[in-house]
């Protein structure tokens, strides 16, 4: 019976994240759709320092470049189909090529990897906890729907691949779990703030052996990957890894403690991005230091990798809204281990929403444009999140595991 229920979770997320996927986009994808259109027609040689007219350069590593040449591949695919339909058949619906052609459909096409990750991260968090609330909370999430199937960014790629990454590393298949540490790191640098947790993890649970030749199968995708497009892995991931985000601002419209310094303006952080680096740091050691401590105990490993994320995104500068994502499917997985957190959940997912609805406007409700533009609104919501954090970090410090 609690199989039948997921079942229809899943179906009803999939068939929510389809509608909404043609509704409206972000601007991003427009360089997703400039960049894939330009390597199918071009080839993938060069791809990263190639002109592409109207849009910036490549940004980001090569699985997303695979991820959004698969979506312009499967909207021509489409297109191609029903073009030949539309001529072969003359029962064909022409009326459904008009609505091909409408200006949402091929963007949607970005879109479906990020869906689809969606419902794996769902699968992994049900597997996880066998709690079907958990998953539901991560699922129906609007915050959640919103960043994959509204915009159209690929938040939950990368964050499938660490779930992936962690789900084999805790049952010891060293293979697999550094395969998909790898293709986390390879599809947004964003990532990289959980390696070091993976790879002491990993030395803990596999041995300095089996780490090593982790590392070394990691090095050999890293390359491929980056050959695939004829570039230099090193130079070209350094480069995006400083690069990437184009932003050199003390904040990127995210409501983070750097509001009080910037009051959300395009301020550079240049006196201010070495400070921010040392804060974090000192907050990551902290964490890393509880789980070495707690022997890498499964609970304090999920709540330990969102709270990376959360002090990450409330330290650090050149901060964008959506970087808070990974904060949410770690803390639902803690949820029925840390039982007080649900609040706390509900709280941030509900900040995070409002931070990504900030200045978009989508969709577009007067009273709430209103709401959200104040600046005490956006400082009590900056000061709910930070004190949720908070919260979760007494909580992650004072657990103690029953065993390792």
């Amino acid at each position: 019976m609690k199989i039948k229920f997921f079942v229809i979770l899943l179906i009803i997320s999939l068939g929510l994240r389809l509608w909404l996927s043609v509704q409206i986009y972000s601007g991003d994808l427009n360089n997703h759709m400039a960049w894939a259109a330009g390597i199918l027609d071009g080839g993938a040689a060069g791809a990263y320092d190639r002109e592409y007219p109207g849009v910036m350069k490549p940004t980001y590593p090569p699985l997303s470049l695979l991820n959004f040449i698969t979506g312009e591949w499967l909207y021509r695919q489409s297109m191609s189909l029903a073009n030949t339909l539309n001529r072969s058949i003359s029962i064909f619906p022409s009326k459904l090529i008009w609505i091909m052609e409408d200006q949402d459909y091929r963007p949607a096409f970005q879109k479906i990897i990020s869906i689809v990750c969606d419902l794996g991260i769902g699968i992994l968090i049900y597997r996880l906890t066998r709690n079907i609330f958990a998953a539901a909370f991560y699922l129906l999430n609007p915050a959640v729907w919103y960043v994959s199937a509204i915009w159209g960014q690929i938040e939950s790629v990368p964050l499938f691949f660490l779930f992936l990454a962690y789900w084999y590393l805790w049952r010891r298949r060293p293979w697999p779990s550094h395969f998909f540490i790898a293709a986390a790191l390879l599809t947004k640098q964003t990532t990289t703030i959980f390696f070091p947790v993976f790879i002491l993890w990993s030395l803990y649970r596999l041995g300095w052996k089996k780490t090593v030749r982790g590392l070394a199968v990691q090095f050999l995708m890293f390359c491929l990957s980056y050959f695939l497009f004829w570039a230099n892995p090193i130079s070209t991931y350094l480069n995006r890894l400083e690069t990437g985000s184009g932003s050199v601002w003390i904040t990127d419209h995210a409501f983070n403690p750097w509001i009080w310094v910037s009051h959300l303006q395009k301020i550079p952080d240049f006196s201010y991005r070495l400070t921010s680096q040392v804060i974090f740091a000192i907050l990551a050691i902290v964490i890393i230091i509880k789980l070495a401590f707690s022997k890498f105990s499964q609970p304090l490993i999920f709540l330990g990798s969102g709270l990376l994320a959360a002090v990450a995104f409330l330290s650090l500068t050149r901060m964008h809204e959506r970087y808070l994502a990974p904060f949410i499917p770690f803390l639902a997985v803690s949820l029925p281990k840390f039982k007080h957190l649900w609040v706390v959940y509900v709280l941030v997912s509900a900040v995070h929403l409002a931070n990504l609805h900030h200045d978009w406007w989508f969709p577009r409700i007067p009273s709430l444009v209103t709401w959200l533009s104040s600046w005490n609104t956006i400082q009590i919501l900056t000061g709910i999140l930070t004190f949720g954090t908070i919260v979760v970090f007494y909580k992650f410090l004072t657990y103690a595991p029953d065993k390792p």
